[in-house]
Formats: C-alpha cells, structure tokens, sequence
C-alpha cells in the first residue's frame, strides 16, 4: 500500500509525453503493400509511443531519449 502511495505521488509530477503530446500513441507513415508485387502507398499507422510506452506521461527528472 506504501508502494502505491509513492508511486501515485511520483505520477503527479509526470509530464505530458513530448514525442506523443500526451496521447500514448504515435502517428508512423508505413508502406501498404496493396497485392502480391511491391505496388502500394504510403498509409498512416498508430502504434504505441517508444518514449512513455503508451501511458502518455514521462516522469520528466528522468532524462528521456
């Protein structure tokens, strides 16, 4: 219960993500292969963000790459 407690204050003091701007998700541009041959588009794709993990939030006394 201690645990939470301190885990719950040191979310307070999180940041919105900067890579993300707080959503959890980034937009990536991925090539859509649209038949059997190599022809396709570029298509846009949600994916988790690397920086928070998807949570949204850094803890920003954490140096974050």
């Amino acid at each position: 219960q201690m645990q939470e407690r301190i885990r719950r204050k040191a979310m307070e003091d999180w940041i919105n993500c900067p890579e993300c701007d707080g959503e959890g998700e980034v937009e990536r541009d991925v090539w859509v292969r649209q038949s059997s041959t190599w022809h396709g588009d570029f298509g846009s794709h949600m994916e988790e963000c690397e920086v928070c993990n998807g949570i949204g939030q850094i803890d920003p006394l954490e140096d974050y790459q």
